[in-house]
């Protein structure tokens, strides 16, 4: 039976992809290991548009390999227009559209 190998703590990780700048939001993430020393990881991300994708993907498999010694991972970034994942993104674009006028209301 698989599962997250003890040394990983999963909220941790999805926590340090989320703080890759141009993550919105990081879901769908599954990590196993593939033998004694050899994980691998799976995620979805919500991506801002504004910043090039490549530079997305290479900054968070640079944080997996520095922070969790992770080196094989698959990223599969998402706009959540496009691919809301049902009502998860529909709720997700919800509060950003909410954040945004809250913070151009702070702002004005």
């Amino acid at each position: 039976m698989e599962s997250v190998p003890s040394r990983f703590d999963l909220e941790e990780i999805r926590k340090s992809i989320g703080e890759v700048e141009g993550v919105e939001d990081v879901h769908e993430m599954h990590l196993w290991a593939i033998s004694t020393d050899h994980y691998s990881l799976t995620a979805h991300v919500f991506i801002d548009d504004k910043i090039q994708p490549f530079c997305i993907i290479l900054a968070i498999n640079e944080t997996l390999k520095n922070k969790y010694g992770i080196e094989h991972s698959t990223i599969q970034m998402e706009h959540a227009n496009i691919h809301p994942h049902g009502e998860y993104g529909k709720e997700f674009l919800r509060h950003k559209e909410e954040g945004k006028v809250r913070h151009e209301t702070a702002h004005a």
